[in-house]
């Protein structure tokens, strides 16, 4: 009977013990300690059955031998309880190491602890309701364990917003369990169920912080999470020592996704796991979507996999069908280039979100012009952050010119940054894209929608002979189910004509965004909409899908036309002939972008192009400029 207790609180720790040692874990301080604790426990209860044996047979065990397995058993608990301490101690400060002389105070209790274990008395009662030690030797465990217990209360309610998802509540819930079966054991010294408590105790430690399950990165095996990766980092950083982070990232992300679908990306980064990082042993981190990444203090461990890396990788899917992709691996050296876990978490953004713009395959060293440039990507994001919500987004407009009437027609409405003295010219290509990462590009189009209608009814450009302005709409907002109903209001308050709107949508957008797209369309061109294909020529030029949604005019971008004028190049020409062939024949009209020069102006004309849009005519200007253009060329 008297061994029912610790033996099912061993049973209960062998079985975390194997669930805990066969899967990855964090190679944090906090978990070597919870490591040593974990284990501590184990041998703890193990030498309690010991001593139970030994007390249980003390007139045939030789005294020494009962001694020893008494002084094994309350050592390894005081030595299990200060671990404890120690560990708590290291989450609530961050993975932060103490200095030799706080680590002596804190090793004062559990060296005194050891002084009496090994010198003090210990005694036996022995009767009929049960056997258990004590004396000053045994008093040692709840004096030592109090002070240690106490410590990690002060540590759980000082530091709590340490401990996520309220988790410092649930280990103060099972120190508080321990410490009342501690004061139970206490004062019914027959009882023997220490050992439950310290199993109990381990149990809540394992399922509040130490699960290794919650590290896991799910969709690619063998793999660790961000959380993981964040815990690491953190470590890292504290150690003021010299780290790198090695990240693999897809170059051909958009591509993959749009051709594969989105759950096989996770497929495609296993295999680079396993063909390229797994080579090193080291835990690789699932952090952002389109790449894995690796922290390492040698040098060696980055270059072997630089020498592994070829920037191409084949492989087969679960179909059988050989897929190709195209990745880079970026190195960063830290402390060299930056310092804190925030900076370096700010380039690994910018490596998943522009590094492919500048890198598709090889390797792509992190230095101080990247970290200029990604600092400079910061200013802007905080700059369009601040512009979208105080109001500091300028309407320029470009006049379009009609061959058919030869006036200026329409113009197209482009989104400008207020403020060009904080970092300069900030180009739309740059700062739109950053909108769209932020979630706030639907707000941004809703702002210059606003802004053209207002401005289209205040100056009456109806009267100024502008028969249509061009709008741009994002790939985000064109698949927004309110925009038509957004569209309509701000037209209805400011009483401008359906007909008066042409929203444009780039090529690539049209071909992606799907259904809702075209339901969208359906919608405002039934209220009296026009729609333009954006930039056609620069992305899938996909016919069939330019046909389905019922686009009136198509805008040919500057690449489709600025070849032609290149010496000898006569392939541009019948391509840009023959697109303009098709287009027409499709009966829809065509804006040619770009136009910069009096040959090009003359060559579209007698390709009868109907609308001519560049800087031979005008920039793009602000509203006052738009008006003295159009009185001009009245």
């Amino acid at each position: 009977m008297q061994y029912r207790t610790p033996l099912a609180s061993i049973a209960v720790i062998i079985t975390l013990l194997f669930f805990y040692f066969t899967r990855k874990r964090l190679p944090l301080r906090s978990t070597k300690l919870f490591t040593a604790f974990f284990v501590l426990s184990f041998f703890d209860i193990a030498a309690e059955i010991a001593t139970l044996y030994t007390i249980y047979h003390i007139e045939t065990v030789k005294p020494w031998i009962n001694r020893l397995c008494h002084q094994f058993f309350i050592g390894l608990l005081d030595l299990t309880i200060y671990f404890l301490y120690l560990y708590i101690d290291t989450k609530a400060h961050g993975q932060k190491r103490n200095s030799t002389g706080k680590q002596f105070l804190k090793s004062i209790p559990l060296i005194g602890a050891f002084v009496m274990i090994l010198s003090g008395n210990l005694y036996y009662y022995v009767g009929a309701d049960g056997r258990y030690s004590y004396g000053p030797m045994a008093m040692t465990v709840y004096i030592s364990a109090a002070v240690y217990i106490a410590g990690v209360v002060v540590l759980l309610i000082h530091h709590k917003n340490i401990f996520r998802g309220g988790a410092w509540i649930t280990i103060l819930c099972g120190i508080s369990l321990w410490a009342c079966i501690a004061v139970y054991q206490l004062f019914n010294p027959t009882a023997l169920i220490s050992s439950m408590a310290l199993m109990l105790m381990v149990v809540f430690l394992f399922l509040s912080f130490e699960n290794p399950r919650e590290f896991a990165d799910f969709q690619i095996d063998g793999v660790m999470n961000t959380y993981a990766f964040e815990l690491m980092l953190a470590e890292y950083v504290e150690s003021k020592k010299e780290f790198f982070l090695v990240t693999f990232t897809l170059s051909n992300e958009k591509l993959l996704k749009t051709s594969l679908g989105y759950k096989d990306i996770p497929e495609i980064l296993s295999a680079l796991f396993k063909q390229q990082i797994h080579i090193t042993g080291r835990n690789a981190y699932h952090v952002k979507e389109n790449s894995i990444s690796i922290l390492c203090r040698s040098s060696g461990v980055y270059t072997a996999l630089l020498n592994n890396c070829t920037g191409t990788l084949t492989y087969k899917n679960k179909n059988g069908i050989s897929i190709s992709f195209d990745y880079f691996t970026s190195i960063l050296s830290v402390p060299l280039y930056v310092q804190t876990a925030d900076e370096i978490m700010t380039v690994l953004d910018y490596v998943s979100n522009e590094g492919v713009l500048r890198q598709q395959n090889g390797i792509l060293i992190i230095n101080d012009e990247i970290i200029k440039q990604m600092r400079y990507s910061a200013a802007v994001e905080l700059l369009v952050q601040n512009a979208v919500e105080n109001d500091g987004l300028d309407v320029y407009y470009q006049p379009i010119f009609s061959n058919e009437k030869k006036s200026f027609v329409s113009a197209e409405a482009l989104v400008r940054l207020k403020d060009d003295k904080t970092l300069g010219y900030i180009s739309p290509e740059l700062f739109i894209p950053i909108a769209e990462r932020q979630g706030i590009i639907k707000k941004l189009g809703t702002i210059v929608f606003r802004k053209v209608c207002e401005f289209a009814s205040r100056e009456k450009l109806y009267d100024h002979g502008v028969e249509y302005i061009e709008v741009n709409i994002s790939g985000i907002q064109g698949v927004d189910e309110g925009l038509p109903d957004l569209l309509k209001s701000y037209m209805d308050k400011y009483n401008i004509p359906p007909e008066f709107i042409n929203l444009e949508i780039t090529e690539t957008a049209s071909v992606n965004a799907g259904e809702m797209l075209v339901r969208n369309m359906e919608k405002l061109r039934s209220m009296g909409c026009g729609f333009s294909m954006d930039d056609f020529g620069t992305g899938y030029s996909n016919l069939s899908k330019m046909i389905q949604t019922h686009f009136d005019l198509i805008k040919l971008d500057k690449s489709l036309v600025w070849p032609c004028f290149y010496e000898n190049n006569r392939e541009a020409v019948i391509l840009l002939n023959n697109c303009i062939k098709l287009i027409r024949q499709l009966g829809l009209h065509i804006v040619a972008e770009g136009i910069e020069t009096k040959e090009q102006v003359k060559m579209l004309t007698d390709e009868d192009v109907t609308y001519l849009q560049g800087y031979y005519f005008s920039k793009p200007v602000p509203e006052k400029e738009y008006l003295a253009f159009l009185a001009r060329h009245a």
